[in-house]
Order: C-alpha cells, then sequence, then structure tokens
C-alpha cells in the first residue's frame, strides 16, 4: 500500500485522524466551530470552503501548530499539541 507523504504509522497500527468537538477561536471570532470528524488510514479527504471558513486553522490544528480551545485531535488515540511523536506523523502542503 502507498503512503501519503509523511505519515508513517507505529509499529502494527494503522494512522486516524479524529477530531472530537474541535473549536479554535481568534478573539471574537470562532474559526472551527465544534467540528468532529474522523479520516481513516487510507481514505481519501478533502476540505471545501470558502475563504475565511477554517480549513486551514483547521489543518494547523491538526498539524499540532495551534493548540484547540475546546475538544481534542488526535493521531490514533494520541494527542498532537505539545506531542512530537504523533506530529511527525501528520504531515500536509
Amino acid at each position: 500500500m502507498i503512503r501519503p507523504a509523511g505519515i508513517m504509522p507505529w509499529k502494527g497500527e494503522r494512522v486516524t485522524i479524529e477530531a472530537v468537538n474541535l473549536t479554535k477561536r481568534f478573539d471574537d471570532i470562532v474559526a472551527v466551530d465544534h467540528i468532529s470528524a474522523t479520516i481513516r488510514d487510507g481514505s481519501v479527504f478533502g476540505l471545501i470552503g470558502t475563504n475565511g471558513a477554517g480549513k486551514s486553522t483547521f489543518l494547523r490544528l491538526a498539524s499540532g501548530v495551534l493548540k484547540p480551545d475546546e475538544g481534542c485531535i488526535t493521531i490514533d488515540g494520541h494527542e498532537v499539541f505539545e506531542n512530537i511523536p504523533a506530529k511527525k506523523r501528520f504531515f500536509y502542503i
């Protein structure tokens, strides 16, 4: 199986990205509002929306660059923010 670049499974595990009730605010602006999603290994997942819809913010949360204000995002059950081994398993352009 060909894997997406930058996502390397830990031995015996399949990559799953899961967001649960994910919320991020910037002052009075709610960029991501209680998003829940599961992205399973081998799936193709796209984010579609207008400018300012929160697509880039979601990806920054998923990669651990930003800390969620509410909810959590995990890769194979491991929280991403401030978790370098989990961050190494996620890549986006």
